[in-house]
């Protein structure tokens, strides 16, 4: 087990490991490292906290340990190290799971229909800042 600094690019990061470990204590809204380790392939041992418990599938594609726990942090590492049959895979999983809900292409399409429903939703205005509805033709 290595901690390992922050770094702008972690590419080498990801290649060179076999899970990785996010253990927060604090809720994430998101989970980006988890998010980034199963786009790599890695599978992620995160705390069942926030957006992480959202973005891992326990027992598919990571696993999840309570928060702040470093006991069952530590047993299911154990666990993952000397029993890597049960995980093989994960891995495939994860990337899958990525490529479905959080590659940059899926993400792109969201933000763009996000904007276009709201662009939809919102009154044209004319001069002066008055509001009328939208013109639509038939």
């Amino acid at each position: 087990v290595e901690v390992l600094p922050f770094v702008s690019d972690p590419t080498d990061h990801y290649r060179w490991a076999d899970i990785v470990a996010v253990p927060s204590r604090r809720p994430e809204s998101l989970g980006r490292v988890a998010i980034e380790a199963m786009g790599w392939g890695r599978p992620p041992l995160v705390s069942a906290i926030g957006g992480l418990v959202e973005v891992v599938a326990d027992g598919e594609t990571g696993w999840h340990v309570p928060p702040g726990d470093a006991k069952a942090f530590a047993g299911k590492l154990s666990e993952i190290i000397q029993r890597p049959e049960l995980w093989r895979g994960f891995a495939a999983a994860g990337r899958t799971r990525y490529e479905t809900l959080f590659s940059e292409h899926i993400a792109a399409a969201a933000i763009v229909a996000i904007v276009a429903d709201k662009l939809k939703a919102t009154p044209r205005r004319g001069r002066a800042g008055v509001a009328r509805e939208a013109e639509t033709s038939p």
